[in-house]
């Protein structure tokens, strides 16, 4: 196991986002503290759909049709009404699972959140079976959504192959999870404790406190990848090993430049490799039918270590590869 840990530094250069950087400085957030919680009898648990590490899901019934019942597990309340505040925020935005109700066990004081149920396609079949045409439309779509959210001063914290449900048969996707979302400001130093470890982006692994909207593009480049190149794309399990995944693509020198630049802490296995990125290999490795060289480029513009130099979703959108 590593030991490696980021050394807390004082940063040489803090960041402000290139895009919506201070739409809740002029629209403050609507943020709820506290809710009147809706009839818990409304509601029925059908089946287990998955679990969390504070949450367990389920498939359930509500007078809206059917639901995904939410069960919190040991979560302030705080952190309750800022979920429920974003997702409210966002019930019109296209994609972005539709907020119902959030209800209160009584007995024990635990909360539930309620939204539509979305069927999906399970990630691990969607790798065999999606096209080169249907990765762009829901790559695009994904793109398309992420930029309606940061337009809200909103970032995810937490994009992944979970939480952005693909249905290939219906040609839609939702995000669903917003328990790690939160508003952006400028200046703002923001928890490093989100996303999973292997979605994580080179700010989160070494403990950049004043990312943006860059991290939810960054989950949306793993996710590409994984559909285009390799169900696990990068891999580990402690952070260090994750950097090490990502050197192997993304080239040593990039996050040796990237530390320097903003004065974060490198493990020394990563100092003393001379690994040049991989592009050209792996664009020889992926299958014939999803090979194309214009997704190639938007993913590695996806997937920039410098978080000042990673593509917006608005600028994504523009990309010869949807054209």
């Amino acid at each position: 196991m590593s030991s490696f840990v980021p050394v807390p530094v004082d940063y040489k250069i803090i960041t402000v986002s290139s895009v919506y950087a201070y739409i809740n400085e002029y629209v403050s957030p609507k943020r709820i503290t506290d809710f009147c919680c809706g009839n818990i009898s409304e509601y029925k648990i059908y089946s287990p759909l998955g679990s969390g590490k504070y949450s367990l899901v389920y498939l359930g019934t509500s007078p809206y049709g059917l639901c995904a019942i939410k069960t919190l597990r040991q979560i302030e309340k705080h952190r309750v009404m800022r979920e429920v505040s974003i997702m409210k925020q966002l019930i019109n935005v296209q994609h972005v699972a539709k907020f119902f109700d959030l209800v209160n066990d009584g007995l024990t004081d635990t909360y539930s959140i309620i939204t539509q149920f979305y069927p999906f396609t399970p990630f691990n079949e969607l790798f065999l079976r999606v096209t080169n045409n249907e990765i762009r439309n829901l790559i695009h779509m994904l793109l398309e959504t992420l930029d309606k959210i940061h337009q809200k001063g909103i970032m995810h914290r937490d994009i992944k192959p979970g939480n952005v449900l693909m249905n290939l048969e219906e040609n839609c996707l939702a995000i669903i999870d917003w328990g790690l979302a939160d508003y952006y400001f400028p200046w703002k130093q923001s928890s490093v404790k989100v996303a999973t470890l292997r979605y994580k982006p080179p700010e989160l692994l070494l403990s950049y406190h004043y990312y943006d909207y860059g991290i939810d593009i960054w989950g949306c480049g793993c996710i590409m990848a994984e559909l285009m190149i390799r169900s696990t794309f990068f891999d580990g399990e402690t952070p260090e090993d994750v950097l090490q995944s990502l050197s192997s693509v993304c080239g040593s020198l990039s996050l040796i430049n990237y530390a320097e630049k903003f004065g974060l802490s490198l493990p020394n296995s990563i100092q003393l490799m001379k690994k040049e990125d991989t592009w050209l290999t792996l664009q020889k490795n992926i299958s014939p039918t999803k090979r194309n060289e214009k997704a190639i480029d938007l993913l590695k513009k996806l997937l920039t270590i410098d978080h000042t130099n990673r593509i917006t979703a608005r600028d994504a959108l523009k990309h010869p590869y949807f054209a």
